[in-house]
């Protein structure tokens, strides 16, 4: 419904309400001369209602103007603030008026028209006058075409607002590059069970490599992978020990550990520029050269009054070394073979592909808390560097990868080159997305086939043991069971959440930036906020919650399920026995205060040089509110202490300044 049609109903309607109400009341009796006065009585209750409205609309107002909304405000206040509802009250208000001083109303249109056109008793001066103006127009226009233009440049405020604009952006990018021991922090506390969580076949990554890889690659890939993550856990432990004896920044000065990281980086690099041939004296140098310096690193961990001892320590002697590094090279080799098959030669693809990408990941986490962000983006880029995309060895670790590439670089200072960052999120979002599919045909197909549909489950937590006990029985396939598949589902629509928030921070970094978009980069911008304020209003409950001109993006209602999910049962471990079970997010808390925040950015950016509208202004309150209302639960989620807990507050702040301001700028220009 345009604009347009929506005032000439509003209009309509008042006009007939306004008619009906005079026909119901009843008129004054034929002797009554004039309208009695109001009793006071009245007067008083006219009084209190006004004062009453009169606070209520002031509170909304300083509390729009400051960005201190409660949402429930806001969500009210989105179903008013539309562009066609507001005409559809307006022309609602103007039929009630017309209506009611229609006579006076039909005098003041005759006397308009005996000056437009004239009568009998006065010239068209309005006429005259129009066409002496518009040839005064003309001659302006003759002597300055550019006449208007000049009128738009004396316009100060617009100046002072793309001032302003560019000062909060940079206090925006500040806090948001500030926050490098928050995300170490969260890094740490995804790798705590790095085996259990990522590479172990006996939870939901393990069984979407068998529902989504080809089984051949997997299973001599796997073997390459239980082998080298007994050289990586231990590694794990000590940084958390490190952690929490509040000595991790130390730890770029253990020269162990640095040691540690550059043979993982050198072999992963040289594998991939085909410097680097992988035979078994090579590979028991570098298995001999991670053994030593885990041992080291270790040691200087438990020497640490911490109360935390490293409790995976390495195992392999020598002669270890030599058996794994024969064992990795036989499924190095076997592996190699079925991706040549496939067309994928080179050591660009075995560096990601046959090395789970997921060590990949870790490595540059390790280079971000030794050298930087920049040296950790420096490294993923030489990774991704000539890798085809493809869907012929797609796994949870490329969705991984391609991700980490990405949000590498929007936590790097400098400018973003925007196509390759830009291919490299797409990419993670299409495997996630494919993953998704995958897990959801075979969950219909398992209900086809008769097995009544179990879509509770509860996640182990935990070591490698306590990981198998979530596996299925020696023989029996876990894709045979819908609870496991919907743990698939969950885990990469939880990904998908993330690699959404990912591109549409790409974007937002990009505009704060004053970098150009072209079409079809803004419509792809469009695209992604649309699915992901979609899923972020049916987790929220805010359906009224929207963005101007922004297309809806249609949800299955089994996804609508899922997201609806707040939290997930933790499995009972410890002690046997009945006991309540410990609960985690559906949703990773910083996942929701990341898509807050892109999406409130989004609200008032995504239309480029217009300024927001009151509609794209209540949307960006509600997401930067709902960013605020999610601090708390990152801070004890992933345990961070006083100062990260700060920081991220600064950095919710900071975005809601920014709404705030450029739509204090909109009300300005208006």
């Amino acid at each position: 419904m345009f604009l347009a049609e929506s005032f000439l109903i509003g209009s309509v309607l008042g006009w007939i309400i306004s008619s009906a109400l005079r026909t119901l009341t009843p008129s004054p009796p034929a002797t009554q001369t004039s309208p009695q006065p109001p009793s006071k009585i009245r007067s008083i209750a006219t009084l209190f209602v006004a004062i009453v409205l009169l606070v209520i609309f002031f509170l909304v107002a300083a509390g729009t103007d400051q960005g201190r909304l409660f949402n429930f405000v806001i969500k009210g206040k989105a179903l008013v603030v539309g562009p066609r509802v507001q005409a559809l009250l307006l022309g609602l208000v103007l039929g009630v008026v017309i209506q009611l001083q229609r006579r006076r109303a039909y005098r003041a249109i005759r006397r308009l028209g005996g000056a437009v056109i004239g009568d009998e008793n006065q010239t068209a001066w309005v006429f005259q006058g129009a066409v002496v103006l518009a040839l005064i127009a003309a001659m302006l226009l003759a002597i300055r075409p550019d006449f208007f233009d000049y009128l738009r440049s004396l316009k100060l405020g617009g100046f002072e607002a793309t001032f302003s604009d560019r000062a909060r952006a940079s206090l925006l990018r500040d806090a948001h590059l500030n926050l490098r021991d928050f995300r170490e922090q969260i890094a740490l506390h995804q790798y705590k069970d790095f085996y259990a969580t990522f590479l172990s076949e006996a939870k939901a990554r393990g069984w979407a490599r068998q529902l989504v890889m080809d089984n051949q690659l997997r299973e001599q890939t796997n073997e390459i992978t239980e082998v080298l993550a007994g050289y990586v856990d231990p590694i794990v432990d000590s940084l958390i020990c490190l952690s929490k004896a509040n000595a991790l920044r130390a730890a770029s000065r253990d020269k162990d550990l640095v040691r540690y990281e550059v043979l993982w980086e050198n072999f992963l690099l040289k594998l991939h520029d085909g410097k680097l041939e992988i035979t078994n004296a090579q590979m028991k140098t570098f298995l001999g050269g991670l053994s030593a310096s885990v041992v080291e690193v270790n040691k200087h961990s438990d020497e640490l009054d911490s109360g935390c001892t490293v409790k995976r320590k390495i195992k392999a002697t020598a002669d270890e070394d030599q058996a794994n590094a024969e064992a990795i090279v036989k499924h190095y080799t076997k592996a190699s073979k079925i991706l040549s098959d496939k067309g994928f030669r080179d050591g660009k693809v075995q560096a990601i592909v046959v090395f789970e990408p997921y060590f990949a990941g870790a490595v540059s986490d390790l280079i971000a808390l030794l050298s930087g962000d920049r040296e950790k983006t420096d490294f993923l880029f030489k990774m991704m560097d000539g890798v085809p995309h493809s869907d012929e060895y797609l796994s949870p670790g490329i969705v991984n990868f391609y991700y980490q590439v990405a949000d590498a670089w929007l936590n790097t200072s400098g400018p973003i080159p925007l196509e390759p960052v830009r291919s490299s999120i797409e990419f993670a979002t299409t495997g996630a997305d494919h993953i998704i599919s995958m897990s959801r045909s075979k969950i219909k197909s398992l209900t086809r086939s008769g097995e009544k549909p179990n879509l509770s489950y509860c996640v182990f937590e935990g070591p490698v043991d306590s990981a198998a006990k979530g596996a299925a029985p020696p023989g029996d396939d876990p894709l045979n069971h819908t609870d496991k598949v919907v743990q698939i589902y969950d885990t990469f629509l939880r990904n998908l959440f993330a690699t959404l928030t990912t591109e549409v921070d790409l974007y937002v970094q990009r505009a704060l930036e004053g970098q150009p978009l072209t079409e079809s980069y803004r419509l792809s911008w469009t695209n992604v906020t649309s699915r992901l304020s979609a899923m972020v209003q049916i987790r929220e409950d805010a359906p009224t919650i929207g963005f101007d001109g922004l297309p809806r993006t249609d949800v299955d209602e089994f996804m609508k399920e899922r997201l609806r999910l707040q939290t997930v049962n933790m499995c009972e471990t410890t002690e046997p026995g009945p006991s309540k079970p410990r609960v985690k997010y559906f949703i990773d808390p910083d996942f929701m205060v990341q898509a807050d925040l892109a999406l409130a950015l989004s609200s008032v950016l995504l239309n480029g040089e217009s300024m927001p509208t009151a509609q794209a202004c209540n949307t960006g309150l509600f997401f930067s509110n709902d960013a605020e209302r999610w601090i708390e639960p990152t801070t004890a989620d992933s345990e961070l202490d006083k100062a990260q807990d700060q920081r991220l507050k600064q950095l919710v702040a900071a975005v809601a300044a920014q709404v705030v301001g450029r739509c204090a700028s909109s009300a300005a220009a208006h």
